[in-house]
C-alpha cells in the first residue's frame, strides 16, 4: 500500500513505537491482585493453564515489547546522527549496520498501532467497569454481580477482545516491513529465537483465550442463572458484534 512521503519518515517512527509499547504495557498489567484460592475454587472449572503462567510470561512479553521499542527508536536517531560518535559506536555493534536505513513506517505496522490503540482503551474501559471484579484468574469474588453495563452491554467478553486485538497488532508491528525485528534482529540466532518463541507463544495465547470464553459464560450462567440468561439474549456476541 503507498503511503505519502511524509508517512514514511523514520523520525514520524518513534513516538508510534514508543506509544505502541505504552498501549501493550496497560492492556497487559493487571488492574487487581490475584483472587484468594475459595474465589478460584468457586468457579469449579479446574485448573488454568493461562492462569497459572500468565502473570509471570506477561513479564517477559512486556520485556521484549521495551527490548524492541527502546532498540528501534535508538537505531533511527542514530542513523540520523551519524556520523556523531556515539552513533557509529551503536551502529557498528549490530549485525548489520546498513539496516537503521531501513527502518521506516509502513502499511502492516499502521494497522497494527491502531489495533494496539483500540484494544488498549477497550481494555481499560472493561477494567474501569469491572473494578474489583476483573481479575486474570478464572474465579468469582465474594459479592459477585454480574457486570452488563459499559463495553459489557455490546459484547459478553470485551477484556478477551482487546487483548485478542493487542495481540494481532502486536504481531503485525513486529513483523511489518521497516521494523526493528524483520530489519535487524532476526539476522542473529537470538533475535530469531525471540521471534519464533513469540509468534508461537502469541498464537497459543490467542486460543487460550478464545477457549476460555465459554467457560466463563458457563459459570456465570450457573451463578446467576436467568439473570444472565436475560442479559446473553440482550447481548448475543461474544468477543466481536454481529461476528462471534
Amino acid at each position: 500500500m503507498f503511503l505519502p512521503p511524509l508517512l514514511t519518515t523514520p523520525l514520524l517512527k518513534i513516538p508510534l513505537v514508543l506509544s505502541g509499547a505504552t498501549f501493550v504495557h496497560l492492556a497487559t498489567t493487571p488492574p487487581t491482585d490475584p483472587p484468594k484460592s475459595h474465589e478460584v475454587r468457586r468457579f469449579e472449572e479446574g485448573a488454568d493453564t493461562l492462569s497459572q503462567y500468565s502473570r509471570r510470561s506477561v513479564i517477559i512479553f512486556k520485556a521484549t515489547v521495551w527490548l524492541g521499542a527502546l532498540s528501534e527508536t535508538i537505531l533511527i536517531l542514530a542513523e540520523r546522527a551519524y556520523p556523531a560518535a556515539w552513533a557509529t559506536r551503536v551502529l557498528s555493534e549490530i549485525p548489520d549496520p546498513y539496516a537503521p536505513s531501513r527502518l521506516r513506517l509502513s502499511a502492516p505496522f499502521l494497522l497494527g498501532w491502531a489495533l494496539l490503540a483500540g484494544g488498549a482503551a477497550l481494555r481499560r474501559a472493561a477494567y474501569r467497569t469491572l473494578g474489583r471484579l476483573f481479575t486474570w484468574e478464572l474465579a468469582l469474588r465474594d459479592g459477585h454481580a454480574l457486570c452488563t453495563a459499559g463495553p459489557y452491554a455490546t459484547v459478553r467478553h470485551p477484556g478477551y477482545a482487546a487483548i485478542l486485538a493487542v495481540l494481532v497488532g502486536n504481531a503485525l508491528c513486529a513483523a511489518a516491513p521497516g521494523g526493528v525485528w524483520r530489519e535487524c534482529w532476526v539476522q542473529t540466532w537470538a533475535g530469531a529465537g525471540v521471534v519464533v518463541y513469540g509468534a508461537v507463544a502469541t498464537a497459543v495465547t490467542a486460543a487460550m483465550l478464545v477457549g476460555r470464553v465459554a467457560k466463563e459464560d458457563e459459570a456465570l450462567r450457573r451463578a446467576f442463572g436467568t439473570e444472565w440468561e436475560e442479559w446473553a439474549a440482550r447481548t448475543p456476541y461474544q468477543l466481536v458484534p454481529f461476528v462471534y
